[in-house]
């Protein structure tokens, strides 16, 4: 994925250099915020699960589904 924002902030230099990185995880705490785009090229339909590594924490799914003709 691809972080493109914190905090409701563009990652942007001051010079308006994008920041933007490429992760597979990240680490938030209980009231920040991240903004990720998600490639999905080549990814098979069906639901996948992003979670957290704390058994009580919340998860959330992203559904992929074939492209209409």
């Amino acid at each position: 994925m691809t972080v493109i924002a914190k905090g409701a902030r563009l990652l942007k230099a001051p010079g308006g250099t994008n920041l933007y990185y490429q992760t597979s995880s990240v680490t938030l705490g209980g009231v920040q915020s991240m903004d990720a785009i998600i490639d999905t090229t080549d990814v098979p339909p069906g639901t996948y699960f992003l979670y957290t590594h704390h058994f009580t924490g919340p998860t959330t799914e992203i559904q992929i589904t074939p492209l209409l003709p």
